[in-house]
């Protein structure tokens, strides 16, 4: 995987994003120590769940704010966070990521959209049906 803290693949519907993400994290595993997490953000339905639903597929629960919760937990683990279909909650997915990179130096994130999720620190691949 590419040393850029960022990754996401964009495309249009029916592309193979998904696909690409998931085969990319499992042969890239085994550079993880703590492993990779999936999330699928395609159930949300309106903004303001993404943090909540982040935390709770990396097994981060209890009271307090979950962003907090989440930073502290991934704060020391070398992880691969996969984050699937941002397109609908891209601004919240944006900001998320940027504040997970800037107090989790081991983690990586890679994203999958219809459209760039603007992230300070990232790469682009456009996914292209063969």
């Amino acid at each position: 995987m590419a040393t850029e803290a960022c990754i996401t693949v964009v495309g249009p519907g029916g592309v193979g994003k998904t696909r690409l993400a998931l085969e990319l994290a499992h042969s890239h595993l085994d550079a993880f120590a703590d492993g990779a997490v999936f999330v699928e953000l395609a159930p949300l339905r309106h903004p303001g769940g993404v943090v909540s639903l982040v935390a709770q597929m990396c097994g981060v629960r209890g009271p307090g704010n979950p962003l907090d919760a989440l930073v502290d937990y991934l704060r020391a683990r070398q992880q691969l966070l996969v984050v699937d279909n941002c397109e609908h909650v891209i601004e919240e997915a944006r900001a998320l990521g940027d504040e997970l990179l800037r107090w989790c130096p081991q983690l990586v994130l890679l994203h999958t959209s219809r459209e760039p999720t603007g992230m300070a620190a990232g790469v682009r691949v456009p996914a292209r049906s063969s």
